[in-house]
C-alpha cells in the first residue's frame, strides 16, 4: 500500500528581507527603466541594467499590489507574495 505525503509551502513575504522583482520581456530578457509602483502610496522605484528592482520589505504590507509600467509593454498589476518574484511584461 503506498502513502501519498501532501506538503504544502505557503509563500509568505520575510520582514527581514527586501523584495526583489525582476521584470523580463515576453523572451525572458531583462527591462530596465521599468517603473514599479506600491499602489496607493507615493512609493515609486525602477528597475536597473539587470531588470532587477529591490523595495524594502518594510513598504510591502498584507495585500500590497505593486504596478508595473515600462514604455511599449502592457501596465501590470502583482500581488507581492513572495520576496522574489519574475515578472514577465508583455507588448501592446
Amino acid at each position: 500500500m503506498f502513502f501519498l505525503t501532501l506538503l504544502i509551502i505557503k509563500a509568505e513575504v520575510n520582514s527581514n528581507q527586501p523584495v526583489v522583482m525582476v521584470v523580463l520581456d515576453e523572451n525572458n530578457e531583462t527591462i530596465s527603466g521599468a517603473k514599479l509602483r506600491i499602489e496607493n502610496t507615493t512609493y515609486e522605484f525602477y528597475s536597473n541594467i539587470n531588470g532587477e528592482c529591490l523595495i524594502p520589505s518594510e513598504l510591502i504590507h498584507h495585500g500590497s499590489i505593486v504596478i508595473i509600467e515600462s514604455i511599449s509593454y502592457k501596465t501590470q498589476r502583482i500581488d507581492i507574495k513572495s520576496n522574489y518574484l519574475k515578472i514577465n511584461l508583455v507588448n501592446r
